[in-house]
């Protein structure tokens, strides 16, 4: 069950990683941010369109005397905006795309979106997970619950016998030191058909009962004086 367990885990984790995965991407590549040099209105579309951006991905713009914004679709289109949902000069922008669809950026710099400094991203839905996966989170779960299932069991089995061990101490300890009363007798009878009924149901071969209670049932018990019990 160990390996399997090993085995799982290690898939589980492998797979985790591939779905956590996320990417920084430097807008534009090694020119960056910056007015396209030839009259190419696309020229960052055309770079955006050769990517693929998922959820929790970054965009890094990187640029010298200029600045990004976050706009509408309608701002875009006029290239300009009063109310950006995003605006930074700082010369190295970092922008998390936190959901799916379309974002508009251009810049913030008069008659720059006109020349071509404006681009659309496009970030894909959350893809479902792998089939696979759910079948590891499946098996896993079934092993885990095995596992805590049958050491509470073993647990409660231990304080059951611990407590039916000190009543039996405690009846043998009333009995005097010579001989045990009747009713300890039939305690430690009981006692004893309990454990056996204990360890019928316990199908773990692996546990055994404390060394203690061995040696209590071991110890053989003097036969009851009735003539005591009866005065």
């Amino acid at each position: 069950m160990s390996s399997k367990v090993y085995i799982l885990l290690n898939l589980f984790f492998a797979l985790h990683l591939v779905a956590v995965h996320c990417v920084e991407f430097h807008v534009g590549g090694d020119a960056g941010w910056a007015v396209p040099s030839s009259k190419n209105d696309q020229l960052y579309n055309d770079w955006a369109s050769k990517n693929r951006f998922k959820i929790n991905d970054t965009l890094r713009f990187e640029y010298s005397k200029d600045s990004v914004l976050e706009v509408t679709q309608e701002e875009y289109e006029k290239c300009r905006s009063t109310h950006p949902m995003f605006f930074s000069n700082n010369g190295n922008s970092v922008y998390r795309l936190d959901h799916p669809g379309l974002y508009y950026f251009m810049s913030g710099v008069a008659g720059h979106c006109e020349r071509g400094l404006k681009m659309i991203i496009k970030v894909l839905e959350p893809q479902s997970p792998p089939q696979v996966l759910l079948i590891v989170v499946e098996e896993l779960a079934a092993c885990f619950i095995q596992a805590a299932w049958r050491r509470y069991s073993r647990k409660k089995l231990e304080e059951s016998l611990r407590e039916e061990e000190n009543r039996l101490q405690d009846a043998l300890g009333k009995g005097g030191s010579s001989s045990p009363s009747l009713g300890a007798t039939i305690f430690v009878s009981r006692f004893a058909a309990n454990v056996l009924r204990a360890l019928r149901r316990n199908k773990t071969k692996k546990s055994r009962m404390p060394e203690r209670i061995s040696l209590v049932l071991l110890q053989k018990l003097a036969e009851p004086d009735f003539i005591v019990e009866d005065e």
